[in-house]
């Protein structure tokens, strides 16, 4: 409306400033569209616009996201960086996740066989390793020169492995530190009710309310979502419910 298009955009909700964000970016003509977490912010009215827009229009975007479904709805390929390595994938990011599992397995038996090889050529040369001196050794290793000319070219195959590069094991992280927290079990609460409402007036000073006779409570192990339009204050609703903001009415 025209009161919000007389505002300053650091007076908008962080919806609608996403949403002049967007606008921005949408409506220029350029080559190559870079979106970074796009759909953060945006209600579903506008994540579904978002999204019907981007399948229809013929440009090539880059778009990074952590909503799953909204890149299914949207991208025909996808880039992983990880182990300091960028790799493409055809197709959406479940096909990449059935793709990238199939490749798990096949490393990791690739690594298991490796392994396995590794340590069956390294056992033959620890066996007639020529710092055992001793007559026990000596006598149990039975080195004639067939099995000494075994032992070499087994050595010369771990080196050509360890030249070429040893594969590295599926399972190890690399680039981030595994971090362990542990939490100690919280005391109980004195009570369930944890917040509440009781016919409050939500908004700012100055301004008609956003919501008017709010009556709500909020209980100890309850989960609840809270739905709205880009605007419609549900930013300013937890904010008056957590005291940060006092009720215009009614109390907090």
């Amino acid at each position: 409306d025209e009161r919000m298009r007389a505002q300053p955009v650091r007076a908008l909700s962080g919806g609608w400033r996403v949403r002049v964000c967007l606008a921005a970016a949408l409506f220029v003509r350029c080559d190559l569209l870079l979106l970074d977490e796009p759909t953060n912010h945006l209600d579903l009215v506008a994540l579904r616009w978002l999204t019907a827009f981007l399948r229809q229009r013929e440009q090539t975007c880059l778009i990074v996201s952590h909503d799953r479904d909204f890149l299914d709805a949207v991208c025909t390929d996808v880039l992983l960086l990880a182990r300091r390595t960028l790799s493409a994938y055809r197709g959406d990011v479940s096909t990449f996740v059935r793709v990238q599992a199939e490749e798990y397995v096949a490393a990791r038996r690739a690594y298991e066989a490796q392994q396995a090889e590794v340590a069956s050529l390294q056992a033959m040369v620890d066996k007639f390793d020529l710092s055992k001196n001793s007559a026990e050794h000596n006598r149990k290793a039975k080195r004639t020169p067939s099995a000494m000319a075994q032992v070499k070219s087994r050595e010369q195959a771990l080196r050509r492995m360890e030249e070429k590069g040893l594969l590295e094991d599926p399972d190890k992280e690399s680039g981030f530190a595994r971090v362990k927290l542990d939490f100690p079990p919280p005391p109980p609460l004195k009570r369930s009710q944890l917040l509440a409402l009781d016919s409050a007036a939500i908004g700012y000073t100055g301004h008609a309310p956003l919501v008017r006779a709010v009556c709500a409570q909020l209980h100890a192990t309850s989960r609840v979502g809270i739905l709205g339009a880009n605007g419609a204050g549900k930013t300013t609703l937890l904010r008056t419910m957590t005291g940060e903001l006092p009720p215009l009415s009614g109390e907090a």
